[in-house]
């Protein structure tokens, strides 16, 4: 059997994402060991995109790299906190409706590209969300994503609404919209990691990964964290 092609992430594109609003994160050599900043700086915020496009949000908690102990829900993060950029501090939104992207650029060891989306949208922390996808063969800058605004905000760009992310991505080499998230995982997980079997095992494995201060914390030494960090196969 071919062995699979192995890819690294070379690019992260965020869209009104939380904290960090709108930015790309280039990796050009396609992995960093260590990701650094200050308190409140975007760390976790940049963690939470890449697991959130790799899984479509299975087996996933928001911020659960920040937290120690305590309840799940104790980061205060969620979809539309998200979305509407949510301040835990001052329980006040950003933004009262709107949409967010987060992309994520791979490129394997053979020079082939692929860039995975995830669209959401809210309006209202208590109100149900949306949530579509897409996958290409292009680099993460071409995904339509964001496109210029008209009138008042002519000059101006602006996140794609679903329609016009659909509309885009027919567009593109190999670019393929998926309407239902279950959908776009299905594929992330057939394209990447080799069907369903070893998607959900992986989904499980950056799942544990995140939440190594909470495991640290309770760890008596490193053998044990580790024991912990990697589940069984």
């Amino acid at each position: 059997m071919k062995p699979r092609e192995m890819y690294r992430i070379t690019a992260v594109r965020l869209v009104e994402f939380h904290n960090l609003g709108t930015t790309t994160i280039e990796i050009p050599e396609g992995g960093h060991l260590f990701l650094l900043g200050d308190n409140g700086s975007g760390k976790t915020t940049i963690l939470d995109a890449i697991h959130l496009v790799l899984t479509a949000g299975r087996e996933m908690e928001f911020n659960s790299a920040a937290r120690v102990a305590g309840a799940k829900d104790s980061g205060g993060r969620t979809i539309q906190g998200i979305v509407l950029r949510y301040n835990a501090v001052t329980g006040k939104t950003v933004r009262e409706a709107g949409i967010t992207y987060a992309a994520v650029e791979l490129r394997s060891d053979a020079g082939r590209v692929c860039s995975l989306a995830i669209g959401l949208s809210a309006s209202g922390m208590d109100v149900a969300y949306e949530r579509w996808g897409g996958i290409a063969s292009v680099p993460v800058k071409e995904l339509p994503i964001m496109i210029p605004g008209t009138g008042e905000h002519s000059g101006k760009m602006r996140p794609a609404s679903q329609g016009e992310f659909k509309t885009g991505m027919a567009s593109l080499t190999g670019g393929k919209y998926y309407a239902h998230i279950n959908d776009y995982a299905d594929a992330v997980g057939v394209r990447l990691f080799g069907g369903e079997a070893k998607y959900a095992d992986v989904c499980k494995l950056l799942r544990t990964g995140k939440a190594y201060r909470e495991i640290a914390a309770r760890a008596a030494n490193y053998d044990d964290l580790f024991r912990q960090l990697l589940e069984d196969p």
